[in-house]
């Protein structure tokens, strides 16, 4: 955990700084570069959960070793990224030239990584290697407790999941997990059951919380939380936290805490990079402005596919009803109606048709 802590203050004072890269950045562009990168190097997933946002799984494909090294360099020096998130498909199955995702983390030590995983493949060597590293935190995913994970994961696999998680403890490695909210299950995992369960008995130090979202593997619009049911993450979510002092971070409801939407690259932000190279706005916006194979192949740049109009379509939008719209919310920048996709469909129809 220390090694995790001292990384992360290592990481956030590299970014904050002035190097050449970020103040390049600055002058050119008027504004701080994005903050982090998500990315899913390959689609393999051993499991088929009903719903998967990524629809992974299927045709092993994946970003060619040489494409996501460099990918992580150049965001590294010309941005000052710090934070590199790996989601999936399994980000552990990943394999290229010989190389996987434990190997990225270990060529970038400057930098910390946070991992969304199944834990099928965390083992008491794999555990031992993060360790080992001290620079990356696996969220691992559940969908409430043992009947309601194995329903959408599988038969078993809630009793898999608890033993990554015994193996990471051993190591002392600092882990989370990661929750997909639903109509029907948002009672249970923010149930104290639940969290009691995961936070206090098995030791995670952290949650992520994503409402679903209908793309994907089987879209279901009835799946979505509805606006009441909403309003009530939201109130539960602070609550747990004041009451339980529990670190959850709930998308997309805490909006409020960043000053609304952060894809698309804005500052203090992210983009996303799939396994087919393809770079979109967000995890949950399946709407790519390049291939970043052929932009480097006729020897383009990150930066150049950030600049992209769709994307800073997004990111004007952004200013106006978010982070830069002044310090409250307001009715015409509601930050808990943040997302641009769900929050604002006709206003991102209109995107998508001009881009």
């Amino acid at each position: 955990m220390r090694r995790i802590t001292e990384l992360w203050g290592r990481a956030w004072c590299l970014s904050a700084r002035a190097g050449a890269g970020p103040s390049r950045f600055r002058r050119e562009h008027g504004c701080e570069p994005p903050w982090f990168l998500v990315l899913s190097p390959g689609s393999a997933c051993n499991l088929s959960c009903p719903g998967c946002y990524a629809d992974a799984g299927g045709e092993a494909v994946h970003l060619p070793w040489p494409v996501l090294d460099r990918v992580m360099a150049e965001a590294r020096e010309a941005w000052g990224v710090p934070l590199f998130v790996f989601s999936g498909g399994e980000p552990l199955l990943y394999r290229s030239d010989g190389h996987g995702v434990l190997d990225a983390a270990e060529k970038h030590p400057d930098s910390l990584f946070l991992m969304f995983t199944n834990g099928t493949q965390i083992d008491a060597a794999v555990a031992r290697r993060m360790e080992s590293m001290g620079s990356l935190t696996p969220a691992l995913s559940v969908e409430g407790l043992q009947a309601t994970t194995d329903e959408r994961r599988g038969k078993g696999q809630f009793a898999r999941t608890l033993e990554a998680m015994s193996q990471l403890r051993v190591a002392g490695v600092p882990f989370g997990i990661s929750v997909t909210i639903t109509r029907r299950n948002l009672d249970e995992v923010l149930s104290d059951r639940f969290l009691d369960f995961f936070f206090f008995e098995q030791g995670a130090f952290y949650g992520f919380f994503f409402h679903y979202m209908p793309i994907g593997r089987e879209a279901r619009l009835d799946w979505m939380p509805t606006p009441a049911q909403r309003l009530w993450i939201w109130q539960r979510t602070w609550e747990v936290i004041e009451r339980k002092r529990i670190f959850l971070f709930d998308f997309w409801n805490h909006g409020t805490l960043v000053g609304g939407c952060m894809s698309a690259g804005r500052q203090g932000g992210y983009l996303y990079i799939d396994w087919y190279g393809r770079v979109m706005p967000c995890v949950f916006t399946p709407y790519a402005v390049a291939d970043i194979r052929e932009v480097y192949a006729r020897g383009g740049t990150l930066e150049g596919v950030w600049q992209a109009p769709f994307l800073r379509a997004i990111r004007d939008w952004q200013r106006q009803y978010g982070y830069a719209g002044g310090p409250q919310p307001t009715r015409e920048g509601n930050w808990m109606r943040p997302c641009p996709i769900r929050d604002h469909y006709a206003l991102f129809r209109n995107w998508l048709d001009e881009h």
